[in-house]
C-alpha cells in the first residue's frame, strides 16, 4: 500500500513555511511593548518640553537616545533592546522621585503601598510595612527620607514587572527554536519513511489539546508571548508525538512483544486506515498517554534485554 502520499519538497515546504510564522510571531510580539515605549518616551519629553520635568532638560539626550535605539521597524529591533528601553526610562522616573515635593511625595507612597500590597512574597510585604510605618511615624519623617523610601519602592516594583516580562519573552524564544527542531525532525521522519497522515493528524491534536485549554483558562491581563509559546510549540509537538505513537504502537503489536492485537500493526502498511489516523490524534492530543505509551515501550523492551551479571562476591 502506497503510504507515501505527497512529494518530500511539499513537506519541506510546510515544515519551513510553519517555521517562518513562528519565528514572525516571536518577533511581532515586540511590536506592542515597543509601542507603549515610545508613547511613554513621548510623554516624558512632553514633560521636559513644558518645563514639569525636574531638572529640566538635562535627560533629554539620554531619552532621545533610547528613543532612537526602538525607532526602527519592529522586525528590526530585538526584545532585549525593547526591554532594556523600558528598564532605562523606569530609571530615570525613579530618580526624579527624590526631587518631588512632599506633598506628592505622601501622596505616591500611598498609590505604591496599594499597588505593592496585591505583589505577593515577603518583599512586597516588607515595603508594605515601611510605608506604613513612614506614613505614621510620630516625629514625622524629613521629606528625603519619604522620597527615598518611594524611590526604594518604585525600584523594587519596576524590577519586579520588568523581570516577569523578560522571562516570558526569553519563554517565547526557546518555544520558537524548540519548535524548530522539532519540525526538522518532524520534516525528516515524512521524508525517509513517509506517512505524512500521522504527522497531520498529530498536529491537529496537539493543536486542539491546546485550544482547549486555552479557552478554559481565565484570561489574564497581559501574557507577552506565554501563551503564544504553547500554541506555537503544541502542533510541532504533536506531530512529532503522533508519528513516534504510531511506530511505538506497530512496534509493540508486533513480535517478540505482542503488546497489542494485530490490528494495531496494520496502520503502518496502509496508512489511511481510521485506525492508524485515530493512534496519530489521541497521541498528538494527549500527553499523559503518549508518556504512558513510552512506559510500556521501555518495560517491553528492557525485558527483553539480557539481565545484568550479579557482582561476584
Amino acid at each position: 500500500m502506497k503510504t507515501d502520499f505527497v512529494a518530500s519538497w511539499v513537506v519541506l515546504v510546510v515544515g519551513g513555511a510553519y517555521a517562518l510564522a513562528a519565528w514572525l510571531v516571536q518577533m511581532h510580539r515586540v511590536a506592542p511593548p515597543r509601542d507603549w515605549l515610545q508613547q511613554r518616551i513621548w510623554y516624558l519629553q512632553t514633560l521636559i518640553v513644558s518645563g514639569r520635568w525636574p531638572k529640566g532638560s538635562a535627560d533629554w539626550p539620554a531619552i532621545e537616545e533610547v528613543q532612537k535605539t526602538v525607532a526602527k521597524r519592529w522586525i528590526c529591533v530585538p526584545i532585549s533592546k525593547v526591554q532594556a528601553g523600558w528598564r532605562n526610562i523606569h530609571g530615570f522616573e525613579d530618580l526624579h522621585l527624590l526631587d518631588l515635593p512632599p506633598e506628592r511625595v505622601d501622596a505616591q507612597l500611598k498609590t505604591a503601598r496599594t499597588r505593592l500590597a496585591a505583589v505577593p512574597g515577603p518583599e512586597a510585604a516588607g515595603f508594605v510595612g515601611r510605608i506604613d510605618a513612614a506614613l505614621k511615624a510620630t516625629p514625622a519623617l524629613t521629606p528625603a527620607a519619604r522620597a527615598a523610601l518611594l524611590r526604594e519602592a518604585e525600584i523594587f516594583r519596576h524590577n519586579l514587572s520588568d523581570s516577569k516580562y523578560e522571562d516570558l519573552a526569553s519563554l517565547l524564544g526557546k518555544a520558537v527554536w524548540l519548535t524548530v527542531v522539532a519540525l526538522g525532525i518532524a520534516v525528516g521522519l515524512a521524508v525517509f519513511f513517509d506517512r505524512e497522515s500521522f504527522l497531520l493528524l498529530g498536529a491537529a491534536g496537539g493543536l486542539i489539546s491546546r485550544l482547549s485549554r486555552v479557552l478554559q483558562r481565565r484570561p489574564t491581563a497581559s501574557d507577552y508571548g506565554a501563551e503564544w509559546s504553547t500554541l506555537i510549540l503544541s502542533p510541532a509537538a504533536g506531530a512529532l508525538a503522533g508519528w513516534v505513537g504510531v511506530a511505538i504502537t506497530v512496534a509493540l503489536a508486533s513480535e517478540p512483544f505482542n503488546v497489542f492485537t494485530d490490528k494495531f500493526a496494520k496502520p503502518w502498511d496502509d496508512a489511511t486506515l481510521p485506525l492508524g489516523l485515530l493512534v496519530a490524534f489521541v497521541f498528538g492530543f494527549s500527553e499523559r498517554l503518549f508518556n504512558r505509551l513510552l512506559d510500556v515501550a521501555q518495560t517491553q523492551v528492557g525485558g527483553q534485554l539480557p539481565q545484568e551479571n550479579a557482582p561476584v562476591t
